[in-house]
C-alpha cells in the first residue's frame, strides 16, 4: 500500500512540476517575484522574456502578453494578500489560547497588614432546641416579636363549597339580543 502512495505522490509531484501556467508559478514564487518586480510600476518587457525562457503560458496554454502578465500579477497579489490576512486573522495572538480566547489571570490577592490587634474568638451561645411543635411555634413567635416583625395577613381564600341549589342563576345576556 505504501508503494502505491509513493507512486501517487510522485505522479502528483510530476504533474505540479509540469504546470507551466503563469498564475500558479507566480503564486508559488510570490515573494521572489515581488522582490524582482517591485511594488510599483512594472517594466514588463524583461519580465516577459524571463517568463518565456521558463516556458510559462497563460491559463489556456498560449504565449504570454503584457496584458496577460499584468492582470495575472494583479490577481496573484490580491489573492496572496487576502490569504495572508485570513491567516493572520485566524492565528492566535500573544496571550490567547486560541484565536479570540484570552487567558485571564486570577487577581493577585492583596495582603494588607492589620492596623488593629485581632479580635478574641467568641464562644457560641448555648442554643436550646424546642421539643414539641407548640414549643417551636412559640419560639418562632418570640423570635419574630424580638425582631419587630409583624405577621402580614393573607387574603381570604375562596370558598370551595358549591353554591346552593336555591341560588339564583346569573342572567343570560345573550338571549335578550
Amino acid at each position: 500500500m505504501a508503494r502505491k502512495d509513493r507512486s501517487i505522490t510522485a505522479a502528483f509531484a510530476r504533474a505540479r512540476a509540469g504546470d507551466k501556467r503563469l498564475a500558479t508559478w507566480m503564486t508559488r514564487n510570490h515573494d521572489a517575484v515581488l522582490r524582482e518586480l517591485g511594488a510599483g510600476r512594472v517594466e514588463w518587457a524583461p519580465a516577459l522574456a524571463v517568463f518565456a525562457s521558463l516556458g510559462l503560458t497563460d491559463e489556456h496554454g498560449r504565449p504570454l502578453t503584457r496584458d496577460t502578465a499584468s492582470r495575472t500579477w494583479k490577481r496573484v497579489r490580491t489573492a496572496v494578500a487576502a490569504a495572508r490576512q485570513a491567516e493572520a486573522r485566524d492565528a492566535a495572538r500573544p496571550g490567547e489560547l486560541v484565536p479570540g480566547v484570552r487567558l485571564v489571570a486570577p487577581p493577585v490577592p492583596r495582603v494588607d497588614r492589620p492596623t488593629h490587634p485581632p479580635l478574641a474568638p467568641v464562644a457560641p451561645a448555648a442554643v436550646s432546641l424546642p421539643g414539641t411543635v407548640d414549643e417551636a411555634t412559640e419560639r418562632i413567635r418570640d423570635v419574630l416579636a424580638a425582631m419587630g416583625a409583624a405577621r402580614v395577613p393573607l387574603p381570604r381564600q375562596p370558598s370551595r363549597i358549591t353554591p346552593a341549589a336555591d341560588a339564583r342563576p346569573a342572567p343570560d345576556r345573550t338571549r335578550d339580543r
